[in-house]
């Protein structure tokens, strides 16, 4: 008869932890203030429970013993019910995690395939680009740039083909457009690069005090436009931009930014190379050149 200690009331839902003795059953503290049971007696369940457990020579009332048998047989279908109702709610919760593992598997999957998708369009992209900026660069034109051995530095040491210079280079000059070309300068003992005006002094230090955009190494004075490079280097590339007043200097060996002048060109602007070498004679070729209009 134990488990009736543990049994709820059908009618409200609480424990059945009084006994009536006027009704011989069992009852709740709802039970107990209703108008049903007014002016009964209760007894705790418990001590009703040892109280019949104790008759064991007396006779009991049969209503009462089958009450019992009853609460006890109904408190077992009860557990039972219970146990089955959670194994139920493990199942459904089993089955709902099996299943949102699934989808977030199918999820994951289709991430996956969309990532490789875009990763090929990519490199697409990436190789349609590369033919495109090559196919650019063949039609690029190209101007040859000759040395003017009018305008040289009676020190100036000049190549056949007028390409290797000591000193200065002269061309045609650029009004327009852009132009890149690549100077080098490995084993001077010092050197300066750069652009300058049609318009500007040609001899004489007085060249550097205006309209020159250069970069210099180990010059022993320097002008307002001269960036001076610490490092040494083998060539230098100067990318001039004359409808943006650009000038910017680079390392091509190491693909550094050296320096960027910006101005307004109202002449025709000209490369210029001023060097200097100790021991041997040595040709500063000039290569690359590259121009747009």
């Amino acid at each position: 008869l134990t488990p009736v200690l543990l049994q709820l009331c059908s009618l409200h839902q609480e424990k059945l932890d009084f006994f009536c003795l006027e009704d011989k059953q069992p009852v709740c503290l709802v039970c107990r203030d209703s108008q049903k049971h007014i002016n009964h007696t209760f007894k705790p369940i418990s001590e009703a429970v040892s109280s019949y457990k104790v008759k064991q020579h007396g006779s009991l009332d049969l209503s009462v013993c089958l009450s019992f048998v009853f609460l006890s047989i109904l408190d077992q279908r009860q557990i039972k019910q219970q146990f089955e109702k959670l194994h139920q709610f493990l199942r459904d919760e089993e089955e709902a995690t099996i299943t949102a593992l699934r989808e977030e598997e199918e999820q994951k999957k289709q991430m996956i395939e969309k990532l490789n998708r875009d990763i090929s369009a990519l490199s697409h992209t990436i190789k349609y680009m590369e033919e495109m900026m090559k196919a650019t660069v063949d039609c690029v034109s190209s101007a040859p740039v000759i040395l003017d051995p009018n305008t040289a530095h009676p020190d100036l040491i000049l190549s056949d083909d007028l390409t290797s210079v000591g000193y200065r280079i002269h061309c045609g000059g650029f009004n327009s457009g852009t132009h890149c070309w690549d100077v080098e300068v490995k084993g001077c003992s010092w050197w300066s690069v750069g652009v300058t005006t049609a318009s500007n002094q040609r001899k004489g230090r007085d060249f550097f005090n205006a309209d020159v955009w250069s970069v210099q190494c180990r010059l022993p004075e320097k002008s307002m436009n001269e960036f001076p490079v610490e490092q040494c280097l083998d060539r230098v590339r100067v990318y001039l931009d004359c409808d943006r007043g650009t000038v910017s200097f680079s390392d091509p060996v190491t693909n550094t930014h050296l320096h960027t002048f910006t101005t307004t060109f109202t002449d025709t602007v000209l490369p210029f190379f001023h060097t200097c070498w100790s021991g041997s004679s040595c040709f500063h070729r000039v290569s690359n050149i590259r121009c747009t209009f």
